[in-house]
């Protein structure tokens, strides 16, 4: 199910955030907000109804784009990507089910043709994301979240 962020109840927004933070990769201060304020959010539910898979396309702020790009050292402009793939998360008892590729591939046809990016550091999100015809762009950089490097990729 795909859902514009503005269209979620509080609950499903919840349920949202909660998988958000098992990846660990995230800041949770002001997290329901940016949550809301997706432009579409996916959600992935098990047979008996669990939420077990999330995914979005979000509008990122301006500065936040301006330092992932520069922090990769490419040569697009950021101003270009308006969109950001991100908040990708299967809960591990259901991975290596496709769950993640289907949110992937319903997320980005809501989009067209328009330009996205996404970073990444796990080996197996690259994969998924040059299924979709991303290219991975510049340097491997230093996330300011954990100490781990993240890959820059761009589509469109």
């Amino acid at each position: 199910m795909v859902k514009k962020g503005l269209e979620c109840s509080e609950g499903e927004l919840a349920k949202f955030c909660t998988l958000v933070t098992k990846s660990g990769e995230v800041q949770t201060q002001g997290l329901f907000e940016l949550v809301r304020e997706a432009e579409y959010l996916a959600f992935h539910y098990a047979d008996n109804g669990s939420l077990v898979g999330i995914g979005a396309l979000k509008r990122p702020r301006s500065s936040y784009k301006m330092k992932v790009f520069q922090k990769s050292g490419t040569a697009l402009s950021a101003d270009e990507y308006n969109l950001e793939l991100g908040w990708l998360y299967t809960k591990p008892e259901f991975r290596g089910k496709g769950i993640t590729q289907a949110i992937v591939g319903t997320l980005l046809s809501k989009i067209g043709c328009e330009k996205v990016f996404a970073t990444t550091r796990k080996d197996d999100a690259k994969h998924i994301l040059k299924k979709f015809k991303f290219t991975e762009t510049g340097k491997r950089f230093e996330s300011s979240r954990r100490g781990y490097r993240l890959s820059l990729f761009v589509r469109g």
